[in-house]
C-alpha cells in the first residue's frame, strides 16, 4: 500500500482540531462576541473562489490599487515573509506607506524616530511597549522595518491598545485604524498605502466597513489579501491540489494566498504561547516541547504504516546553554567541534544515545525534522549520530533525508535547495554564505552520483575539504535535496509504505550501505525534475 491521501488529510485535519482546542486551552474563556466576529471572517470563504493562473495577475493588480489590506498571523513567521516578498516585488519607484497593527498610533513619532536612525533597536521596542502591548515576535516583523529603512519608505502606526481583547474592542480598533488610514490617504494621494493587518479584521464588515465610513463610501482603489485560509486550503486538497503557493481570486477585490497548511500555521502560534505563558510562569524554568515532539513523532509514523511509542527522550533548546558541555564527553573532539558549530548554527540534532533531542529554534520545520531523526535512528537501531567524517558522509545524507522527508509529510510547502540555486551561488561567489567548500562537496558528490546512474560505477569523491564540518553541511543540503525526491516518490505512489519503513529502517553503519545508498539514489533520480531520465536501475 502506497500513500493514502485521504488517510493523510484525514490526520491533519484531526492534527488542527487538537491544535485549536490547544490553543483555545491555553488562551482561557473568550467573550462571545468574539466568536461573532470570528464567524464574519469565516463567511468570507463561503462562496466561489477561483485559482489564479499565476502571481503575476496580484502583481499587477497591487501596482494598480492605492490601498492593500494584508492578512497576519502574527505568531507565524511565514506570514509576514509572504508579505515582505510582495513590498519587494514592488517598483523600487512607488511611494508605499507600510500600516501596521503592531505599532499603537501613540506611538508614531517613536516610530519615526526610530526609521531615522535616532532610536536604537532596544529603545524602539522599549518605549513603544512591544512585548507588553504586541508580544508577538519581534524577529518576524525586523525584516519590514529594514526593508522600509532600505526603500525610503514610511511606516504608519494603525493600533489602538486595549487590555482585553472582545468583539466590541476589536471593532474600535478597526474604526480606529480606518480614520488613521483614511487621514494618511488625504494627506498623500498619489501612494500605496499596504496594511497589514490581522487577517480576522479583513472581513467585509470589519475594516473594510470602516474604511467605506471613513471615506465616507468613496474608497480608493483597494484589494484585501487574505492569508491561508483553513476552508480554502482543505477544498483544493480534497481534489488533490496543493502545491507549494496557491493563488485565489474572488468578487470585490479579494484573493487569498496559500502559502502554509493550516496546521502548520496554528502550530506556530501554540508554541509561541506556550514559550510566553511558560516563561511567565517560571522564567528560570527550561520550556519543556516533549509533547508536541512525540505528537509529529506519532503523526509521522502513521503516515509510513508503523505503530511506535514515542518515549525514552528528553528535548533541550538554547535556553539550557549548558547543553554543549552536559554531553560534549561522549565524543571525540572532532566530533564535540562538530557538535559546537551545530548548536552554534540553528542546527537541531538527535542523539540517539541517550535519546537527547536538541530543538534549536520551535518551529514546525525544526521540530518535524527531529521527529524524522528519531524516528529513523528507533526503527533501524542506529545507537551514535552520523558524525565520523568523512567515513560518515553518505549515512549523515540518509539520515538528513529522512528527516526532510518527515518535515514535508507534515508541512507539505517546506522547500529543499536545488543543484541550479546550488551552481548560481558558487557562481556569484557564495551570497548566502553556506561556505564554498561546503558548495563544492554537494557539487562534487552529486557528480559522483550522476557518473554512477550512467555508468554503474562508483566513483570517489574528489574534493576533499579542509574542515570537516563542510561534510556535515553539504550533507543536510544532500539530504534536504534527497527527501524532497522520497516525497515526490511516495506521494505519487511510487514508493509503497513497505518500501518507505524499509528505508526508515536501514542501518546506515551496515558494510553494504554503500551498494544500499545508490540503489536508493538510482531509483529516486527518476523522479527528480533535474535528475537524469536515463539510464535509471530499478529497486531489486
Amino acid at each position: 500500500m502506497g500513500f493514502d491521501s485521504r488517510q493523510w488529510l484525514l490526520t491533519r485535519q484531526r492534527l488542527l482540531q487538537q491544535l485549536k482546542a490547544q490553543v483555545a486551552m491555553r488562551l482561557g474563556p473568550q467573550p462571545r462576541d468574539v466568536f461573532g466576529y470570528a464567524r464574519e471572517y469565516k463567511r468570507e470563504f463561503d462562496g466561489r473562489w477561483q485559482l489564479c493562473g499565476n502571481d503575476e495577475e496580484l502583481s499587477a493588480r497591487l501596482t494598480e490599487t492605492q490601498i492593500v489590506l494584508g492578512g497576519d498571523f502574527h505568531a507565524f513567521s511565514q506570514a509576514q515573509r509572504s508579505h515582505l516578498r510582495l513590498l519587494r516585488d514592488l517598483p523600487k519607484s512607488r511611494s508605499v506607506i507600510l500600516g501596521v497593527e503592531c505599532i499603537e498610533s501613540c506611538d508614531q513619532d517613536v516610530v519615526d524616530s526610530f526609521l531615522e536612525g535616532e532610536l536604537t533597536e532596544e529603545e524602539f521596542l522599549d518605549q513603544v511597549n512591544w512585548a507588553e502591548h504586541w508580544g508577538f515576535p519581534w524577529e518576524n516583523y525586523k525584516p519590514l522595518f529594514d526593508l522600509v529603512r532600505e526603500r525610503g519608505y514610511k511606516v504608519l502606526a494603525l493600533n489602538r491598545y486595549f487590555a482585553r481583547r472582545t468583539g466590541s474592542t476589536l471593532q474600535q480598533r478597526d474604526r480606529h485604524a480606518a480614520q488613521v488610514i483614511a487621514k494618511a490617504f488625504r494627506e498623500d494621494p498619489n501612494g500605496l498605502i499596504y496594511v497589514l493587518f490581522g487577517d480576522l479584521h479583513l472581513a467585509d464588515n470589519h475594516l473594510p466597513l470602516a474604511l467605506t465610513k471613513a471615506f465616507k463610501g468613496r474608497v480608493p482603489p483597494m484589494v484585501r489579501l487574505f492569508l491561508n485560509s483553513e476552508r480554502l486550503y482543505f477544498r483544493l486538497a480534497r481534489k488533490g491540489d496543493v502545491g507549494p503557493q496557491r493563488l485565489l481570486r474572488a468578487s470585490r477585490s479579494r484573493y487569498c494566498l496559500l502559502t502554509s497548511p493550516p496546521w502548520v500555521k496554528w502550530q506556530s502560534y501554540l508554541l509561541y504561547l506556550e514559550q510566553t505563558y511558560d516563561r511567565e510562569l517560571d522564567e528560570d524554568e527550561a520550556i519543556d516541547y516533549t509533547d508536541h515532539l512525540a505528537a509529529l513523532i506519532k503523526l509521522a509514523a502513521e503516515d509510513i504504516g508503523v505503530k511506535i511509542k514515542a518515549q525514552d527522550f528528553a528535548v533541550y533548546g538554547p535556553e539550557d546553554g549548558d547543553f554543549p558541555s552536559r554531553v560534549a564527553g561522549r565524543f571525540e573532539r572532532s566530533q564535540e567541534r562538530l557538535l559546537i558549530h551545530l548548536v552554534d548554527h540553528d542546527r537541531s540534532f538527535f542523539l540517539p544515545d541517550g535519546g537527547l533531542c536538541y530543538l534549536s529554534r520551535p518551529t514546525i520545520n525544526h521540530a518535524a525534522g527531529l521527529a524524522g531523526q528519531y524516528l529513523q535512528a528507533r526503527l533501524s537501531g542506529r545507537v551514535r549520530p552520523p558524525w565520523g567524517m568523512p567515513e560518515d558522509f553518505l549515512a549523515a545524507i540518509w539520515v538528513e533525508a529522512i528527516s526532510f522527508l518527515v518535515s514535508k509529510l507534515i508541512n507539505p510547502n517546506r522547500k529543499s535547495e536545488s543543484l541550479r540555486q546550488l551552481r548560481r551561488e558558487l557562481e556569484a561567489g557564495d551570497p548566502k554564505g553556506r561556505g564554498r567548500e561546503t558548495l563544492l562537496v554537494v557539487l562534487d558528490q552529486r557528480m559522483s552520483e550522476m557518473i554512477q546512474i550512467h555508468s554503474k560505477k562508483l566513483r570517489p569523491r574528489r574534493f576533499r575539504p579542509r574542515r570537516k564540518v563542510s561534510y556535515f553541511e553539504a550533507a543536510r543540503i544532500l539530504g534536504n535535496m534527497m527527501g524532497e525526491r522520497l516525497f515526490q516518490a511516495f506521494k505519487k505512489g511510487r514508493l509503497s509504505r513497505v518500501v518507505m519503513v524499509e528505508f526508515f529502517s536501514q542501518d546506515v553503519f551496515a558494510e553494504d550501505f554503500e551498494e544500499f545508498y545508490f540503489k536508493a539514489v538510482n531509483r529516486l533520480e527518476s523522479h527528480d525534475p533535474e535528475g537524469p531520465r536515463r539510464g535509471v536501475g530499478g529497486w531489486p
